[in-house]
């Protein structure tokens, strides 16, 4: 199968392209070799290369910038993805988008289901959001995935892959400090095999789907179980500086489609975390 994975130099991106290189014929274009924003470039490249199946983990995920370029978030993270799911409908392209958890306010004592009504607090949230909705509206066979907190071997920076930050500097015997948000930790490799996994036994599957490792954790807790695992004696504070009031408390989800389609559960995060210490050691 011709498979286009979008934003390949992202860390999920770069998970995405290893699986889906073992039995696919995987195309990763730099951003500069085909911008998103370029409707037409992109579609004369899923018609040349006779694209099959577009996975789109590209975005503007930066939340605090997000809040003061909105039209920017709105255009990378909710026009062209329902662009992009449009052309891809015309080709016959099965279309593949990352969501994610800020859909939701955060207000939520457990996990979110698919069920659950989004209300997004921040612009990240809201242009995610509006993404969803603009992608089913052009095309309704498209496959949404929403996810949280993605983290793995790539990209460590607080802002993004915070749990791979997080395991780096413990790693290093570093003192950490987290914010005290709950989550579900979700391992870039058992997200991509799973989506690799539903691409080949689930083709007609579409509409919002939940994809996590199981787990409803806290940041601190996430940094206490690294702490332990690699038994380094390093401090995990709590950080109470600088986190805008709009963002979610909560991005914990759970799917409630799985279990009724019949298809196994992502392991636990602590399974997935394990493994991926591994890779930093």
């Amino acid at each position: 199968m011709n498979v286009l994975i979008l934003g390949s130099g992202g860390l999920l991106g770069n998970y995405l392209s290893k699986v889906f290189q073992k039995s696919n014929r995987v195309f990763t274009p730099s951003h500069r070799e085909l911008n998103i924003l370029n409707y037409e470039q992109f579609y004369s490249y899923v018609k040349e290369k006779k694209i099959e199946l577009c996975i789109n983990s590209a975005g503007l995920t930066n939340i605090y910038y997000c809040e003061t370029h909105t039209e920017e978030a709105l255009k990378v993270n909710s026009y062209a993805p329902a662009e992009i799911a449009k052309i891809s409908k015309e080709f016959g392209c099965k279309f593949i988008h990352l969501s994610s958890g800020f859909v939701f306010n955060g207000e939520k004592k457990t996990e979110y289901v698919e069920s659950d009504l989004p209300e997004p607090k921040t612009v990240y949230g809201f242009s995610k959001y509006k993404g969803e909705i603009l992608i089913l509206e052009n095309n309704p066979d498209s496959l949404i995935i929403r996810t949280d907190e993605i983290f793995g071997y790539l990209n460590f920076t607080p802002g993004h892959n915070v749990i791979g930050f997080t395991i780096k500097k413990i790693l290093e015997g570093r003192d950490v400090s987290l914010y005290n948000i709950t989550t579900s930790p979700t391992y870039a490799l058992d997200l991509s095999l799973k989506i690799e996994e539903l691409s080949r036994k689930a083709v007609n599957l579409s509409g919002v789907l939940h994809l996590v490792n199981k787990g409803f954790v806290s940041y601190i807790d996430i940094a206490k179980f690294i702490k332990d695992f690699l038994k380094k004696n390093v401090k995990i504070n709590v950080r109470n500086d600088e986190l805008i009031e709009k963002i979610p408390k909560n991005c914990a989800l759970k799917s409630e489609k799985l279990e009724s389609l019949g298809i196994e559960s992502m392991p636990t995060f602590e399974d997935g975390l394990k493994r991926c210490i591994k890779e930093f050691l």
